[in-house]
């Protein structure tokens, strides 16, 4: 019944745009907390998720009378269960916490949609699982924190130990007593001894509850505690050299704990989650349906300042596989070239997949509107039993029981409409395959973005890397200035404040890689978390039609550019696809119109023949029949029907009066024509502006790459001037720390002038139909000679250029 009220509901949101439906349907969702949380959080973001993903379907609310906390105790986190379920306002409940989760997935016969966001192991929780999901209806669980035994072997890999302390909230410890005995279970596997330890909110009941025999710890997300005690909690843990493992992951290893296999950004990415399935839930979906999955890029993290102050040193394979908190890792994979990635992009994106689907179904659509117009062939087989009276009186006309088999045969000799219909199916096939070829230009300008992207942002962490380093470097001379009296502790302070926002920045850069190798990845239709290694891109690249020395005269001067922007805005307008489709949506219109205009005068015509035999005829009123005029008379003996007849016709047919539909026809058609008309010039004009302006910015990035890399060498040549003149005493921080952001900006002004000016060469390349690289030097060749042609007819004196870029 709930899951029909739902997708009644999300029914009716379909027809929001009515104002009978103008107002939205609307949902209470009550929210479980084990208690409060003084670190984490996420109910603020989880609410926003899905208020953002579901404002323009449902009026989603979170009154205050349905949000629940059970003050970390397991009684009454089980009552808030209860009175989360049984509250009759109740639309979906959410449980936000570990207990209740767990508590949550074990009740028996849900009557309303539940979803359990914390589950800490599904397999030690003996939770329920049936081909992806829970398999009970109105249940969904996220498995948020992925697997026990992978993080017992991704920490064992890093650290070899034999006993683990496993620091665990008491409430979590208490209310989940299997768990506890499941996970020493668990361990023995990895000939590990497992010792729980209860943590409320104190890291000194905590650190002098730890074993001395203890090898290693494991954190679980301690909810109570503050970022102060967790800090001093990660103190201790140092202080006592005790490597340890987040399962809550790299949010807890970037503030000093050892190694974790989680993602960045946890909370943000489980909500996104969870207000994913709460849509589906909304629109009728089974919560017992929905994926227990949680698959975000999970990466094994571990922080090296950690490791260096422990006297951890992971070996080789970690540190090529592991993500490295202020270290880079080593990236190993296959370098791929950006025409390897545009042409990967062409043979799996979805995209070109589905308009090739298109394709196959505009063919079919084609064949189906002609098939009228070809031969038709009917076989038809009648029985008929008459009754005895009728059949007895008809005269031998109708038996009482008989059979007829039919063959009819059929040809439109001419109908205007329907070669009408059938010749713009054809059109609208020809149009789908420009459509096709412009999606394919699309994903193939999006692919050599996204590629160039890429490399952008590689740069930019190799020079966040190197500023990283430079600050270090820095920090050390700032030490030593201190050490020989030339500076105090300020010019220390100063330049680790420097360090530390040189290690966001690089951290920061990093993210900004990975989303954009995400962004590749996505439409390369590869795994959105496969790593990506590239091949560097250059100018001279012949892939480029820059590179080519012949364009180098036709755009030395103003004049010349002039000229030469009027021929690639010639060339773009006969390449580009929007505007043949217009041309083609205006030939299927002017058939339209030819259509309505015959329609005025020519008449359908249509041949049809066919075929009788009577197979059977029996019972009263068959045979012949005999008609007695008077005794002593003899009977007239009629003739028999025939068994086999058969018929051949002509029809023609023309409409009298058809109400005005036949002027509205070709009223509608000369319309849309004009229309068409008018939007070829829409796009004409469009396109031109397109190239144009992507012609000016090539124009203003093609010499700012020269300009971008002399700014670049003047920076790094004065920067070795003021470190040289920092280290002897006579500069101040200020002057280095200015002269460091120079060089620093420069840098990046010269890595990213020549990544800026190739995206705006795509954008030209786009508009040209050679985005793809696929153009043969032949190709080229004969673009040249168009553009030679195009400068005489201009009244320009052309020198003869030859393929070196000189004139002869």
């Amino acid at each position: 019944m709930r899951r029909n009220l739902f997708l009644l509901l999300g029914i009716l949101c379909f027809f929001s745009g009515s104002p009978v439906f103008a107002d939205l349907p609307v949902v209470h969702i009550a929210v479980i907390e084990d208690g409060p949380a003084m670190r984490y959080g996420g109910i603020a973001e989880l609410k926003a998720e899905i208020l953002d993903l579901t404002k323009n379907e449902f009026d989603v609310r979170f009154p205050e009378t349905l949000h629940f906390s059970g003050s970390w105790d397991v009684k009454e986190i089980g009552r808030q269960v209860e009175r989360a379920l049984t509250n009759p306002v109740t639309d979906i409940v959410i449980a936000a916490g570990v207990i209740s989760s767990h508590l949550l997935c074990h009740r028996d016969n849900l009557q309303k949609p539940a979803i359990a966001s914390l589950v800490i192991d599904a397999n030690l929780q003996n939770l329920p699982e049936s081909q992806g999901s829970s398999g009970v209806r109105n249940l969904n669980y996220i498995k948020s924190f992925q697997n026990f035994d992978r993080d017992m072997e991704a920490f064992g890999r890093m650290v070899p130990f034999k006993r683990l302390a496993l620091i665990g909230d008491e409430t979590i410890v208490a209310g989940l007593p299997d768990l506890a005995e499941r996970t020493k279970s668990a361990g023995k596997k990895f000939g590990v001894e497992i010792d729980f330890i209860a943590a409320t909110s104190r890291a000194s009941h905590v650190l002098a509850s730890l074993p001395e025999s203890v090898d290693a710890v494991f954190i679980t997300p301690l909810m109570r505690f503050s970022h102060d005690e967790f800090a001093l909690l990660i103190q201790g843990l140092e202080e006592k050299k005790l490597p340890s493992f987040s399962l809550w992951g790299r949010d807890e290893v970037e503030r000093g704990i050892l190694a974790g296999m989680a993602p960045s950004e946890r909370i943000n990415r489980l909500s996104r989650r969870i207000s994913l399935h709460v849509q589906q839930i909304l629109l009728g979906r089974d919560a017992g349906s929905l994926s227990v999955a949680f698959h975000p890029d999970m990466d094994f993290t571990v922080n090296m300042e950690t490791a260096r102050r422990i006297g951890v040193y992971p070996d080789w394979d970690i540190l090529l596989d592991a993500d490295l908190i202020h270290e880079d890792p080593h990236p190993i994979g296959r370098p791929l070239a950006i025409n390897g990635a545009v042409q990967a992009a062409l043979s799996a994106n979805l995209e070109i997949r589905l308009a090739e689907r298109e394709e196959a179904i505009r063919k079919a659509l084609a064949r189906s509107q002609r098939s009228p117009l070809r031969p038709q062939g009917l076989f038809s087989l009648e029985g008929r039993v008459t009754d005895s009276k009728n059949a007895a009186s008809s005269m031998g006309r109708q038996p009482e029981e008989e059979i007829w088999a039919e063959v009819m045969l059929r040809q439109i000799l001419f109908s205007e409409k329907k070669r009408s219909v059938a010749d713009v199916a054809d059109i609208e096939l020809k149009t789908q395959q420009v459509m096709r070829r412009q999606v394919e230009l699309d994903i193939a300008e999006s692919a050599a973005l996204a590629f160039l992207d890429v490399l952008r942002a590689g740069r930019l962490v190799q020079i966040r890397k190197d500023d990283l380093d430079l600050s270090r470097a820095n920090l050390e001379r700032a030490e030593n200035r201190r050490e020989v009296g030339y500076a105090g502790p300020s010019e220390v302070y100063r330049w680790q404040s420097r360090l530390a926002s040189a290690r966001k920045a690089l951290l920061e850069a990093r993210s900004l890689l990975r989303q954009a190798e995400t962004g590749l990845n996505l439409i390369l239709n590869r795994p959105l978390d496969q790593p990506v290694f590239l091949s560097d891109t250059r100018l001279s690249d012949p892939l480029f039609f820059v590179s080519d020395p012949r364009i180098r005269w036709f755009s030395e001067n103003p004049g010349r550019m002039g000229v030469f922007h009027d021929f690639v805005v010639a060339e773009a307008r006969d390449q580009a696809p929007e505007l043949e489709r217009v041309e083609l949506a205006m030939e299927a219109a002017r058939r339209g119109i030819l259509a309505a205009r015959r329609s005025w005068y020519l008449p359908d015509l249509l041949a049809e023949g066919g075929m009788r035999q009577r197979l059977l005829s029996q019972g009263k009123g068959s045979g012949a029949a005999e008609i007695e005029l008077m005794p002593g008379v003899p009977p007239i003996r009629l003739p028999e029907s025939e068994d086999f007849g058969w018929q051949v016709g002509i029809k023609a047919s023309y409409p009298l009066i058809t109400g005005g539909a036949r002027p509205a026809a070709l009223d509608e058609g000369l319309e849309r024509l004009e229309s068409l008309r008018t939007r070829r010039l829409q796009i004409a004009e469009g396109l031109e502006a397109r190239m144009r302006v992507s012609l000016h910015r090539t124009t203003a990035s093609w010499p700012g790459i020269r300009l971008s890399a002399d700014a670049a060498a003047a920076a790094s040549k004065n920067l070795e001037l003021v470190t040289d003149a920092y280290e002897r005493g006579l500069v101040s921080a200020m002057e280095l720390l200015d002269a460091q952001h120079a060089s620093l900006v420069a840098e990046q002004m010269s890595a990213t002038s020549v990544y800026d000016f190739l995206k705006d060469l795509m954008a030209v390349q786009r508009l040209l139909g050679n985005v793809d690289f696929s153009a043969t030097l032949e190709a080229r060749d004969a673009m040249f000679e168009r553009l030679k042609r195009h400068f005489e007819d201009s009244g320009m004196d052309l020198p003869l250029v030859s393929a070196g870029g000189g004139e002869e």
